[in-house]
């Protein structure tokens, strides 16, 4: 009997600065203001919110926060996404997300690294 298993690929793991990012939601009222607790989650792990926008026509997602972590040549972007039910929040790295808000992120990400060689 053949099995797949071997060629399956392994889970990804998330990075340190993913899983303290998504600790220092935990900690931040989301109730009291999403917009303002994804700034201060990302504040507090070094990192920087990029933009907030409401995502009402995604299913379990009424916002969504997109956040650079790391430093800018090495950077991760991850998705702090809060639940319809205005208090569930979870993360999810751009990279690995089916969320649309993901693609759209990496693309403005993309702008925004060239905008200093454009201005120039």
């Amino acid at each position: 009997m053949e099995t797949h298993a071997a060629n399956a690929p392994a889970p990804v793991r998330p990075s340190l600065e993913v899983v303290e990012l998504e600790f220092a939601l935990d900690l931040e009222d989301v109730k009291a203001g999403f917009d303002e607790a994804a700034a201060a989650a990302a504040k507090a792990t070094g990192g920087a919110l990029l933009f907030t926008m409401p995502t009402a026509a995604i299913a379990d997602c009424s916002r969504v926060a997109v956040i650079s972590l790391g430093e800018r040549g090495d950077h991760e972007l991850v998705l702090a996404i809060l639940g319809e039910d205005g208090i569930s929040t979870r993360i999810e790295t751009a990279a690995e997300s089916s969320n649309p808000i993901a693609r759209l992120a990496r693309s403005w990400s993309q702008v925004m690294a060239r905008m200093p060689a454009i201005a120039a």
